[in-house]
């Protein structure tokens, strides 16, 4: 799995200028970070567990 915020930062740029109709964009962004964030966690937490 490739981690999601790496696609995110492309945005970055544009979202620190953006506008309200970019929200959504934003929004999605932040929350597939999150979501990145926790996959990340989660494996680690699993490879530990199960060498």
């Amino acid at each position: 799995m490739v981690c999601c915020w790496i696609n995110c930062r492309k945005y970055v740029f544009f979202l620190r200028f953006s506008t309200i109709v970019l929200f959504s964009y934003k929004t999605i962004c932040y929350v597939k970070i999150r979501l990145c964030v926790e996959h990340i966690v989660l494996s680690s937490e699993n490879e530990e567990n199960y060498p």
